[in-house]
């Protein structure tokens, strides 16, 4: 009987090792001023980042200026507190694909990152180079009536896009180091 209960415990250890390393392994962060080690970044000098207004929306951090920006309806939206970080141990677990919003499936947004909630809508994480410099927004994905990336004007007004880039994770496993010795048993 001991030795079907350690087989038990020894297959169940295992099991919590590698089960944990196959999903998704993205967390967020919370921004004060210093970014992360493991922040992943939306271009060379902007990250991806999760503020709260309204929702939780997907947003451009920019470090220099220690603030967070997005767009809440029709408006640009600055936020310095709080604000969140998109991190993972593994950097190359993301990619940015281009995609027109009319052919996102359901199937193919399984592998996207989701980037926040807005009135009951599931949001998604996508860029789009837009007067002259890389902004980080909210995807709606169809069938919404608002489908499309949304990311704020200069003059304060929304910019809606079909064509844009948006965040899939790859889901590449990361390299755990398993706290249980199932052979000393």
């Amino acid at each position: 009987m001991k030795y079907i209960y350690l087989v038990f415990v020894s297959i169940l250890f295992i099991e919590l090792c590698y089960s944990s390393a196959i999903e998704h392994n993205y967390y967020w962060r919370d921004y004060r001023s210093k970014i992360p080690d493991d922040a992943i970044k939306g271009t060379s000098n902007l990250y991806i980042s999760q503020v709260y207004f309204e929702g939780n929306l997907p947003a451009t951090l920019y470090p220099q200026r220690n603030e967070a920006v997005t767009e809440c309806r029709g408006h640009k939206r600055v936020i310095k507190y709080p604000v969140k970080v998109l991190c993972d141990r593994r950097k190359d677990n993301f990619e940015w694909e281009h995609v027109n919003v009319d052919f996102l499936t359901a199937e193919k947004l399984k592998d996207m990152v989701v980037g926040g909630f807005e009135v009951n809508f599931t949001l998604y994480i996508g860029r789009v180079f837009h007067e002259g410099e890389w902004k980080i927004g909210k995807v709606f994905p169809p069938p919404y009536y608002l489908k499309g990336l949304t990311v704020w004007n200069k003059n304060s007004g929304q910019y809606i896009t079909h064509d844009f880039e948006i965040l899939r994770y790859l889901g590449k496993p990361a390299t755990y180091d398993c706290p249980f010795d199932v052979r000393a048993a």
